[in-house]
C-alpha cells in the first residue's frame, strides 16, 4: 500500500507543478486535432501538418476535451473554474456553461451533454438549447462512461458504479464493487476496473450488474486501453500501464468460464498456443497508455516522457511533454512543443 500512495505522489506532484504553467490539451478529431490553449484561453483545430484552421474563445484552464461520437462537437472542461465549453465543429463557435464544482468528466449522448461534476456529486445533462438537469452521485465519483443510452459512474471511494438514463434522466442501478480502482472501461457489455494495489482488472457485467471475475495485472497498474477486440481465438485485449514495474502489459480481459473453455477448445483444434500476456520494458515508470490504429503510445507523468512501444519493446518519442499535451490518432501522435502543434513520427 505504501508504494501504492508513493506512486501517487510522484503522479501527482507531476501533475500539480504543470499547473502553474500554461495548459494545453490536445484530442483527435476527425478533421485534425483540437488544440485547446490555457494561456491564450483558446480552441483552434489544427489538420495534420499542425497548420490552424479555426479558432474560437476557450477556457483558461483545458484539462480535458471529449468529443462526440458523430465528430461534429466537442466539450472543453476547465475543473478549477468551474466551467466548459461546447464547440461546433461545423460553425467554428463555442458556447461557455457554468458547471458545478470540479468538471472532471463528460460525454455526448443524443444531443445533450453530461458532465460529471466531482465535488459537486453531481452528473449534469446539458442540451443544445442550454436547459440543464443534475443527478446526485456518491462520493469521489472520478469515471463518466457511455454505452447505448446509458451511462456509468464510479465512485473511487464508495466503491460503486452507478447505471444512469438518460430518457429519461435517471439513476436505474448500482452495482457494489471495490473501492479505489485507477481507470475504467465500458466495453462489449462490461465495465473493466483496474486495480493497483490488488493488481487486478475486475469485470462487472453490465446485463446483472455484478462482478463476474478478475485477472491479474502486473505488479501496480495504473492506467488501461484497449488493443483489440475479441476474436475467436482470444478475448478482449488490453494494454496495461504499470509505472512500479516499467512496463506496459498486453493483458487478455477477464472473460466467463464458456468463453474462455471456448477460446482455448478453438486454439487447440487449430494447433495455435491460447493468448499469454508480454510486456514491454522502459527506462521510466509510465502511467498512462493511448492507442489508435497502429499508433501505440505510453506517457510517464513525472519526467514527462512520451514513448512509441509495441508488445515487446519500447522507444523514446519526445521528452519534457506536458500531461495533455499530446494525442495519438490512427494517423499519428501530436505533440505541442514549441508554441505550435507537431507530428511526431
Amino acid at each position: 500500500m505504501k508504494r501504492f500512495f508513493a506512486i501517487l505522489a510522484v503522479v501527482c506532484l507531476a501533475s500539480s507543478a504543470s499547473a502553474g504553467d500554461a495548459v494545453v490539451s490536445i484530442v483527435a478529431t476527425s478533421d485534425g486535432f483540437l488544440v485547446a490553449q490555457g494561456e491564450r484561453a483558446t480552441i483552434e483545430l489544427a489538420d495534420r501538418d499542425g497548420q490552424a484552421l479555426w479558432s474560437t474563445p476557450g477556457v483558461d484552464h483545458p484539462t480535458k476535451i471529449v468529443v462526440a461520437d458523430d465528430g461534429k462537437r466537442a466539450a472543453v472542461l476547465d475543473p478549477l473554474n468551474n466551467q466548459l465549453r461546447i464547440v461546433d465543429l461545423g460553425t467554428h463557435t463555442s458556447t461557455l456553461v457554468r458547471t458545478g464544482e470540479t468538471p472532471v468528466d463528460a460525454a455526448f449522448l443524443g444531443d445533450a451533454l453530461f458532465v460529471l461534476d466531482r465535488d459537486a456529486r453531481l452528473v449534469e445533462r446539458v442540451t443544445i438549447g442550454g436547459a440543464k438537469a443534475a443527478l446526485q452521485v456518491p462520493v469521489d465519483t472520478i469515471f463518466l462512461r457511455a454505452a447505448g443510452d446509458r451511462l456509468y459512474v464510479y465512485s473511487r471511494g464508495d466503491g460503486v458504479l452507478v447505471e444512469i438514463g438518460t430518457a429519461p434522466f435517471a439513476t436505474l442501478r448500482t452495482a457494489t464493487v471495490r473501492p479505489h480502482a485507477s481507470d475504467c472501461i465500458v466495453a462489449r457489455g462490461n465495465a473493466y476496473l483496474l486495480y493497483p494495489h490488488d493488481a487486478q482488472i475486475a469485470r462487472v457485467s453490465l446485463a446483472s450488474m455484478t462482478v463476474e471475475g478478475q485477472v491479474n495485472a502486473g505488479n501496480m497498474p495504473m492506467a488501461i486501453a484497449v488493443v483489440s477486440g475479441p476474436t475467436a481465438l482470444s478475448a478482449l485485449t488490453f494494454a496495461v500501464a504499470d509505472p512500479a514495474a516499467k512496463r506496459v502489459w498486453t493483458i487478455e480481459a477477464p472473460q466467463s468460464t464458456k468463453a474462455a473453455v471456448g477460446h482455448g477448445f478453438l486454439a487447440g483444434v487449430l494447433g495455435v498456443g491460447v493468448f499469454k500476456g508480454r510486456a514491454s520494458e522502459f527506462p521510466t515508470g509510465v502511467d498512462r497508455v493511448a492507442i489508435a490504429g497502429s499508433s501505440s503510445i505510453a506517457y510517464d507523468t513525472s519526467s514527462g516522457t512520451l514513448y512509441r512501444f509495441t508488445k515487446k519493446e519500447s522507444s523514446v518519442l519526445m521528452k519534457d511533454v506536458p500531461p495533455n499535451a499530446w494525442a495519438v490518432s490512427p494517423t499519428g501522435v501530436a505533440v505541442w512543443a514549441g508554441g505550435r502543434l507537431q507530428m511526431v513520427k
